[in-house]
């Protein structure tokens, strides 16, 4: 995906909720780490900067779960988050302990 692309993809919701809003940062992140995990395994190894990239991603992410959270609660939903933001969680956690063991 291109600078471009990223640009240009997703376009913008003029009534998007936070939910919504918290989602598509974490399909970023998603994006992110799948972009570390090819140069990882183009370079063989995790420098010091990836290291911290990733680390301020863990931290965002548990920040949007966060968020995501106050939000149900705000709205009287139940605390859990949306379907999809948990599978789009747990593929993200399985990528960072997996770059964690490398």
């Amino acid at each position: 995906m291109s600078i471009q692309d990223i640009l240009n993809y997703p376009k913008p919701v003029p009534d998007a909720t936070a939910g919504a809003i918290v989602a598509r940062m974490m399909k970023l992140i998603a994006w992110q780490i799948a972009a570390l995990e090819e140069k990882i395994k183009k370079d063989g190894l995790m420098s010091e900067s990836e290291l911290r990239q990733l680390e301020t991603m863990t931290k965002t992410m548990d920040r949007l779960i966060a968020l995501d959270k106050a939000n149900a609660a705000k709205d009287n939903q139940p605390t859990q988050i949306s379907p999809e933001l948990a599978h789009v969680r747990d593929r993200l956690l399985a990528k960072v302990r997996a770059l964690e063991t490398e």
